[in-house]
């Protein structure tokens, strides 16, 4: 029985746990949040992992001994943090699938950081929102070891594909694909205050129809609406991140800092 570990009990966390579970893969699940150490331990979170049939742990030796894989999925300001943290408890045996919205240098530190532990790492791009396709969601793999894993990939029943034997290679793909489905979010939103302040959304969204056919508009932004206020915080630094990617690559990144700058103004949270 393959056992995991879970760096993150948030939407992502949660979704793969969930979809493990309903497929009754003979998976051993354990899980740390930051949000345990928190007064009260978060209650909310740990009822969620308990009616999952997630073990909750606290971050330490112990937990990372009795596992074989780590998924970081933790927020994108606290990825590198996360793998620092996890080297302390890692060695040889363990990998360490890094699913965080990061920038490919951001990646590249963090496999620094889990190499001094003999620890593998991999560099993981989330391809499609977590949700309905859970654990099945789509994953780009990159790394040196990254095509030695078809077993583990087939026991936890991952819909992944090796792209590159780089690392940084997937965290590049997705940042760049967040660079439209993220920029469509915040103009978007953008477009929909304004709307509301001309009262005229109905008009605006039924004129973008014959432009984009197939595209229920009224429909997409009343989703996007709502993924902004519940992550519009977790968006905006998943965009801060592409904007380095871009600094990095030479390039001004005048529009994902504003999309960054929007969706966070947008979240609830």
């Amino acid at each position: 029985m393959l056992r995991v570990l879970l760096l993150g009990f948030g939407e992502a966390g949660q979704a793969f746990a969930k979809g493990w579970r309903q497929t009754g893969a003979g998976i051993e699940l354990s899980t740390y949040d930051v949000k345990f150490d928190a007064p009260g331990g978060e209650p909310e979170l740990l009822s969620i992992a308990s009616k999952i049939g997630v073990r909750p742990v606290s971050h330490g030796p112990r937990a990372f001994s009795a596992v074989d894989h780590v998924f970081s999925l933790v927020t994108a300001d606290r990825a590198l943090e996360a793998a620092r943290s996890a080297a302390r408890f890692l060695s040889k045996p363990h990998v360490f699938w890094d699913l965080n919205s990061v920038a490919p240098s951001t990646k590249r530190a963090a496999a620094a950081a889990i190499a001094t532990s003999g620890a593998d790492y991999l560099d993981v791009g989330v391809l499609a929102p977590v949700f309905p396709c859970l654990h099945r969601t789509r994953l780009a793999l990159a790394g040196p070891m990254a095509a030695s894993l078809g077993g583990a990939i087939g026991s936890l029943d991952l819909n992944a594909e090796v792209f590159s034997e780089t690392i940084g290679d997937a965290a590049t793909l997705k940042l760049l694909r967040s660079i439209v489905i993220k920029g469509i979010e915040a103009s978007v939103a953008e477009c929909m205050l304004a709307c509301c302040i001309a009262d005229m959304k109905e008009d605006v969204l039924n004129s973008l129809a014959p432009s984009f056919p197939g595209i229920d508009w009224l429909e997409r932004a009343e989703y996007i609406a709502e993924r902004i206020g519940k992550h519009g915080r977790r968006r905006a630094e998943e965009m801060r991140e592409a904007a380095k990617m871009l600094e990095e690559f030479g390039i001004d990144p005048v529009v994902s800092r504003a999309a960054a700058a929007r969706l966070r103004q947008g979240s609830r949270s």
